[in-house]
């Protein structure tokens, strides 16, 4: 009885990882590009894409937009993974800063890892500025679920929302 209470007592004992979500903010950055982009400054789900920044791809240079999502958090393991799956409303093509393009698609899978116990993590995104094809206004949304060791963290949506023309 003795060795089923001090096994008992040891699984209690094991200290539990518990991470904690705070603060969570999402909508458009502040700042030119991403060297400042440092906080959403402005919380909302819808993004007008306006072409307000530069953006630098591949080594071309384009108007974008900078929108994405910050939050502080505590209780975290050492390099803890978040792993996010992302839905679109329809299909989009998908280019990071280093010029890595992915083809266009309506789900993407994205993660990264969070360094300390407790801290600030900031994800910048951007779009592209693009007129639709038909002249119209385009809506694209894009709902983002993010996890942990299977356990839902946080959620948000973003509705980009694309000129008709100039």
């Amino acid at each position: 009885m003795k060795k089923i209470l001090f096994c008992l007592f040891m699984i209690i004992s094991i200290p539990a990882f518990s991470i904690e979500i705070e603060n969570f903010k999402s909508g458009l950055m502040c700042g030119i590009n991403k060297s400042d982009m440092g906080w959403v400054c402005f919380e909302q789900e819808e993004i007008q894409i306006t072409g307000q920044s530069s953006c630098v791809s591949g080594g071309k240079e384009f108007k974008c937009t900078w929108y994405g999502h910050s939050f502080n958090y505590k209780g975290a393991k050492p390099n803890q993974k978040i792993d996010c799956k992302s839905s679109e409303s329809e299909p989009i093509k998908s280019i990071n800063l280093d010029g890595v393009v992915k083809e266009a698609s309506k789900y993407f899978e994205f993660s990264f890892y969070l360094q300390d116990k407790d801290g600030y993590f900031i994800n910048p995104q951007y779009s592209a500025l693009n007129v639709s094809d038909d002249n119209k206004v385009k809506r694209v949304s894009q709902d983002v679920v993010c996890s942990t060791d299977g356990v839902e963290l946080y959620r948000y949506e973003f509705i980009s929302i694309y000129s008709a023309g100039f």
